[in-house]
């Protein structure tokens, strides 16, 4: 271990190594990262802004900033409900403790139990008449028939 450290102090060995350290051929420290990205931001708005990275940084920042309870969009929330669903209640906790505790799994519980429409063993003949008549009216609607 003593030879590379003494490799290290060679001037030439150390301007290369400071040439990857500060260039663009090495990750950046975290005030060039927040530098290049907010340029990037801004240079490909509509590009970024959707991305997931971006919904995620920003439900790291609400949460950090002390909104306990904020309304995640579509994009969060289709992201944990898809890692809810591969069964594993530890990925998800996982990835939500390095979110600032985004979103839990008794969260994701409850949002994939409100997209669920109750099954039909609990409904009455006339309820499952209703159903299937609200559902062919939005079809025909959809198609330009008024019905």
């Amino acid at each position: 271990m003593a030879v590379f450290f003494d490799h290290l102090k060679n001037p030439t060995v150390r301007e290369s190594i400071k040439g990857l350290v500060n260039g663009e051929l090495f990750l950046p420290g975290g005030d060039n990262f927040i530098k290049n990205f907010n340029e990037m931001y801004m240079a490909n708005k509509g590009n970024i802004q959707k991305s997931l990275l971006v919904a995620l940084m920003k439900a790291f920042v609400c949460k950090i900033n002390g909104n306990h309870n904020p309304i995640y969009g579509a994009t969060i929330n289709n992201f944990f409900l898809s890692l809810a669903g591969t069964g594993s209640k530890a990925a998800l906790e996982l990835v939500s403790a390095n979110l600032g505790h985004s979103i839990l799994m008794r969260h994701t519980q409850r949002l994939s139990a409100m997209k669920c429409p109750s099954p039909f063993i609990v409904h009455t003949s006339d309820d499952i008449i209703d159903i299937v008549r609200s559902q062919i009216n939005i079809i025909r609607s959809k198609l330009g028939d008024p019905g």
